[in-house]
């Protein structure tokens, strides 16, 4: 009997609980239609909005206010403007270049500069400088440090050989390879060797020298200007005959072919010849430098010239170039390469 109370008890707390959470869950969001209710809660809509535009306000007032802050005693401020400008090259090229370059004067705000922007148009605009460092000594001193591209040769036009190919606004070539425009005529320029490139070819100051024919011909001319560096025979011009040889010009009038490979091998040959020709009182007229065991050579009677040389560079055959005679030479067929690299020149018939 009790037990049966008791089961009976439990159903009963176990039903109340049940409709107390259905309740809890069926609650009604009812809202008071009443105009009085309505104004109330706009009225709490708009105040707290009125919260959110007056701290956006505040912050933006803040915001704009550093700002101003800052760019008033930053950047307006007369003590940061640009009073001294420091400038230091390796060459020729004027401070003026570069501050025209740039638009740079004095009374700019330093703080305003743009180094990396400055920096990447100089290498732009000059392809003379070949690497510029730009520090900003704050207040007022912005310093220069520029380290230049020496030309080491010209471009010649291969469609004009009779034009002058040393002169202002021609293009010249630096020992890395990037075409420079000749500015201004400086001391020196006169005795660089000229190269005449392929006919069908566009170089463009600040470009770099793609050409394999190209490339191998100022690899020709470096190895000339180291070895011969204390000789007064100088290269005086180049060309590129085909795709696999180069003919170049000597101040002696001797004609060299060259090819594309073992540069340092084919000069040192080259000046071993110059000294054996020398030594037998003959002057050097054509060698062919292709051949790797025997070298073609040509060798005439050494003359005394009073000039310095004809002004015109020359570009094709020296006994086709007009205005010049035919000297006869004595032709030697080969040069066996023990000989060479003996320093003594053995001719054959």
């Amino acid at each position: 009997m009790s037990k049966t109370r008791d089961n009976h008890k439990q159903r009963r707390k176990a039903g109340d609980l049940s409709n107390r959470s259905s309740r809890s869950r069926h609650k009604l969001d009812v809202q008071v239609a009443s105009r009085r209710a309505s104004s109330l809660r706009w009225r709490i809509k708009l105040l707290k909005c009125c919260k959110l535009g007056a701290v956006v306000a505040f912050i933006f007032t803040l915001v704009v206010g550093v700002y101003r802050g800052i760019d008033y005693f930053l950047f307006e401020n007369p003590s940061f403007m640009v009073n001294e400008i420091s400038y230091s090259t390796d060459g020729n090229l004027g401070k003026r270049r570069v501050l025209d370059c740039l638009g740079l004067r004095p009374g700019e705000n330093i703080l305003r500069l743009d180094l990396d922007e400055m920096r990447g148009k100089i290498l732009a605009d000059l392809p003379r400088v070949r690497e510029v460092h730009i520090i900003r000594d704050i207040p007022d001193r912005i310093s220069f440090d520029i380290k230049e591209r020496f030309a080491v040769a010209w471009l010649g036009n291969p469609l004009r050989l009779q034009s002058p190919q040393r002169c202002l606004g021609g293009l010249l070539v630096g020992s890395d390879g990037v075409v420079i425009r000749c500015e201004m005529f400086e001391q020196g320029y006169e005795a660089l060797p000229v190269i005449f490139p392929e006919e069908k070819i566009t170089l463009l100051p600040g470009s770099m020298v793609e050409s394999v024919a190209l490339t191998k011909g100022l690899e020709i001319v470096l190895c000339c200007e180291k070895i011969f560096k204390n000789s007064p025979v100088k290269l005086k011009s180049l060309r590129v005959s085909s795709p696999y040889s180069l003919v170049g010009y000597l101040n002696t009038g001797t004609e060299v072919i060259f090819g594309l490979e073992a540069i340092d091998r084919q000069i040192s040959n080259l000046k071993v010849l110059l000294d054996e020709g020398t030594r037998r009182g003959e002057a050097l007229a054509t060698v062919n430098l292709l051949p790797k065991k025997n070298i073609p050579v040509r060798f005439t009677e050494l003359e005394i010239s009073g000039g310095a040389g004809p002004d015109v560079v020359p570009a094709t055959p020296e006994n086709k170039v007009s205005g010049r005679e035919a000297v006869p030479r004595r032709v030697h067929r080969r040069v066996p390469r023990r000989a060479v690299t003996r320093g003594r020149v053995n001719s054959e018939g």
